[in-house]
């Protein structure tokens, strides 16, 4: 189970508990189905699919063609954060 700092960090960068846990739970594991998934992070399988999917969205998780998932590369998300927070700041400061 990951620590409360590691999911704390995710949270601030705009990830629910949810998210983190599953993100953290499929780069610790191997690619794995939404059942896998929901076991391995402590998240109900109800909610499972919706979280899985808005991690897709935000580009941290991706489905393969046999309906696994696989985390995506973090540093990547980060870069695309941190750019969209320059564009921010810059519309703010106009």
């Amino acid at each position: 189970m990951p620590d409360q700092m590691t999911l704390a960090a995710l949270q601030e960068l705009g990830l629910t508990q949810s998210e983190a846990k599953i993100y953290l739970s499929l780069l610790a594991g191997s690619a794995a189905n939404g059942n896998q998934v929901a076991r391995l992070a402590g998240v109900p399988s109800a909610k499972v699919y919706e979280n899985l999917e808005r991690l897709t969205l935000q580009g941290l998780v991706a489905q393969l063609e046999d309906g696994r998932y696989v985390p995506l590369d973090l540093e990547e998300f980060l870069a695309q954060k941190s750019s969209r927070m320059r564009e921010v700041a810059d519309l703010l400061r106009d």
